[in-house]
């Protein structure tokens, strides 16, 4: 059995120059075919090593990294879908190609669901097509892995984020010299008027932000109480964040900070 041979030149750098791919057998079947199916075609180098059967696939796997597997299914003698199955529950991560003699059909539907990355029909594939099949596997693969590394550089740096927020918070509140027992009608309008600026800004807050110092002040409501109702419902917001952002949250909640602060002292100032 051979996979057909195309001579077309791929447009430069779309192919790698080089792979590295185990092939898995048995042990019953003459495999010449695939590596002269390569070497006949100079699109790409492949430096094809063969594993006979699923042991010696696993074993190797255990300790050498490939750059894509190709797997041939043949039933009674080697079952691509369990080896497949085998290789995801042992980690390995690169592209699994399963060839076949059958049409795609359902079977492509097994291979997908269990891990693999592409089927192909050996009578009805080319050299060429296998490359390729191999290439954009290999890619998708590239960029699964570089992915998750993106999400988990993002998940750690908002961990980082809320961590340092909750040690700045708890610096702040070092600074409060006088506690104060606080209505639970004004950590309710406190959170409301926080939540707001949050996402609008002062500008559209600054009547609201008046008025409240107004109300402060009548109520003889002194800095560090004002800083208090501030810092326990700001914390508050920060818990709720899970895995969004707090430097944002933290950058405008510090300019409600001051606002209500400097406004608050103005109106003691006054006669």
């Amino acid at each position: 059995m051979q996979l057909k041979s195309q001579t077309l030149n791929p447009p430069p750098g779309s192919l790698p120059a080089r792979m590295r791919a185990l092939f898995v057998s048995s042990e019953s079947q003459d495999n010449r075919w695939l590596s002269e199916a390569f070497a006949a075609d100079c699109a790409s180098v492949v430096a094809l090593e063969e594993a006979m059967g699923a042991e010696a696939a696993l074993a190797r796997l255990r300790d050498e990294v490939f750059d894509a597997i190709v797997l041939r299914h043949i039933p009674g003698l080697l079952d691509a879908l369990e080896l497949c199955e085998a290789i995801r529950e042992l980690g390995v991560e690169e592209p699994v190609l399963v060839l076949g003699d059958d049409d795609a059909g359902d079977f492509a539907t097994l291979v997908y669901e269990i891990g693999g990355d592409a089927y192909l029909c050996t009578p009805t594939t080319s050299t060429r097509t296998l490359l390729w099949t191999l290439s954009r596997a290999m890619e998708r693969r590239t960029l699964m892995r570089e992915n998750r590394r993106l999400v988990e550089g993002e998940r750690y740096r908002l961990r980082h984020e809320q961590e340092d927020a909750v040690r700045l918070l708890a610096d702040q509140r070092a600074l409060i010299r006088e506690q104060c027992h606080l209505t639970d009608d004004l950590k309710t309008h406190y959170r409301e008027l926080l939540r707001t600026h949050v996402i609008m800004g002062a500008g559209n807050l600054r009547e609201e932000i008046k008025s409240l110092a107004l109300n402060l002040a009548g109520g003889q409501m002194s800095a560090d109480a004002a800083l208090g109702l501030h810092l326990e419902t700001l914390e508050e917001l920060i818990r709720g964040l899970g895995n969004r952002s707090a430097r944002h949250v933290m950058a405008r909640a510090d300019l409600l900070a001051l606002d209500l602060l400097s406004r608050l002292a103005e109106s003691y100032r006054r006669p």
